[in-house]
């Protein structure tokens, strides 16, 4: 059976069809954070003996600010190593919150993300924390829209007095790369593959 060969004259008619419409079509502006709008949130990172020591919640905006926070974690002794980048964050939409629970807990524990809001100009972000699972060091990393990442409160649910007794940060502090923050050499996730080889 032989194909029908399309008519120029019509093929040219509906281009420019096709072409008046993307014309007149208005440009939709990205949605706003609407108060009580859920956040688009995923896991990216979630670890029950991360590299991180001390108790820390941040939000990096940038490969850079990733790198130069770990190395400055590093540098302060709150890591035993910097971790690598986490694959597929797409800089342009999203921002990373870590969550690290630090250690010397006296029990294992997890972090896990439970869900998120905007409310307003804030965005509140919700964790899980549970007793006797994890482990010593447990941490978390949440890719979030990059819109809802002005003020980042956070909220835990855990039994009664858990989060308390720990201390955890109500608020995500922003971390921005110092000028010239370049690549991590040597990352906690090799340390971590040279040890078991």
């Amino acid at each position: 059976m032989k194909a029908r060969a399309m008519n120029p004259m019509a093929v040219v008619a509906a281009a420019m069809a096709m072409m008046a419409v993307v014309a007149t079509s208005p440009v939709s502006a990205a949605p706003s954070m609407g108060a009580g709008q859920a956040v688009a949130t995923r896991t990216v990172m979630q670890y029950g003996q991360g590299a991180w020591t001390a108790p820390a919640a941040v939000v990096l905006k940038s490969e850079g600010a990733w790198n130069a926070w770990n190395a400055m974690m590093v540098r302060k002794g709150k890591a035993v190593g910097a971790e690598a980048v986490p694959a597929g964050v797409d800089w342009k939409e999203e921002v990373l919150l870590v969550v690290t629970l630090g250690e010397n807990l006296n029990q294992d524990w997890s972090v896990a993300l439970a869900g998120a809001t905007s409310n307003g100009l804030s965005t509140q972000v919700t964790l899980q924390l549970t007793p006797g699972q994890g482990g010593s060091s447990p941490c978390v990393v949440v890719a979030m829209d990059r819109r809802a990442a002005l003020s980042v409160s956070l909220s835990y649910a855990a039994e009664a007095a858990a989060a308390a007794q720990m201390n955890m940060p109500s608020n995500a502090q922003t971390y921005d790369a110092p000028a010239g923050a370049g690549v991590v050499a040597t990352t906690w996730g090799a340390m971590k593959d040279t040890y078991r080889n």
